[in-house]
């Protein structure tokens, strides 16, 4: 028996090939009914989770790193004097 199922579920009961999952028939049988029926949910949802190119949204996300540089205050050391939490002093050790 596999000390951590699930592990063993992931790792190796199914591949993706055009859009169909094949799971092992040995998994399969260790597996209970709502168990399944948790996996084809999780499945089914990253089938339909929306997916884009990262040559498409690297550049949207370059954009929007920097638009926010200036009202980042840990880069804009001006910001963090406005800032109540900050501790003006020193670490001190008792």
């Amino acid at each position: 028996m596999v000390k951590n199922k699930w592990l063993h579920v992931f790792s190796h009961s199914f591949s993706l090939r055009f859009g169909v999952i094949e799971l092992k028939s040995t998994v399969m049988d260790e597996m209970d009914v709502p168990q399944l029926k948790k996996e084809v949910e999780s499945l089914k949802y990253q089938l339909a989770f929306k997916r884009e190119k990262s040559s498409k949204t690297v550049t949207d996300l370059v954009k929007w790193i920097e638009d926010g540089v200036p009202t980042d205050p840990f880069l804009n050391p001006e910001l963090m004097k406005n800032n109540p939490w900050v501790e003006k002093g020193k670490c001190v050790i008792i």
